[in-house]
């Protein structure tokens, strides 16, 4: 890990106190807080937590929170119902409710694979750090493709009120 990623995560992990913490902080890297808080209530045997941005985002969000898998498929699933009434805002609805679980999955695999590798606390947050964060290029690729499902709803609506 070069020097410059280095210092981000120091910077990001210094505000937590627990292992534990400087681990989700150093996966997260991005409104830590809310994901400590998260990871707690799923760890406390709740799997479902709501996320605003996966309701109105479903896939794209995974996408973002380099949930890449989960995202691809939340994507083909979303392309595939686009055509059933109500079905769009029953899969946000869906995804808004399994998201955090999602990405706590993600979290809890990268961190088995950091013990497996027998990692000690320095090397293991480093690991965590380049396996989490999020992927900036989503949000571009997530506008364009939001204006596409938009224009196409729109031309949809066109066409039923048109015959």
């Amino acid at each position: 890990m070069d020097s410059s990623k280095k210092e981000k995560l120091l910077e990001i992990v210094k505000h937590y106190n627990t292992l534990k913490e400087r681990q989700i902080a150093a996966y997260i890297q991005h409104n830590v807080d809310y994901f400590i808080k998260v990871f707690d209530k799923i760890e406390n045997g709740s799997t479902i937590v709501w996320n605003w941005w996966a309701f109105f985002f479903p896939g794209i969000y995974l996408l973002y929170r380099r949930s890449y898998l989960y995202g691809l498929i939340a994507i083909i699933l979303k392309i595939f119902t686009m055509r059933i009434p109500f079905a769009g805002i029953i899969f946000g609805f869906i995804l808004g409710l399994f998201a955090n679980y999602l990405i706590y999955i993600n979290y809890k695999a990268s961190l088995n694979e950091a013990q497996k590798r027998d990692l000690n606390e320095q090397e293991t947050l480093e690991f965590l750090y380049k396996e989490g964060g999020v992927n900036n290029f989503i949000i571009i690729w997530g506008i364009i493709a939001s204006g596409y499902e938009i224009l196409w709803l729109l031309n949809l609506l066109y066409q039923s009120v048109r015959y």
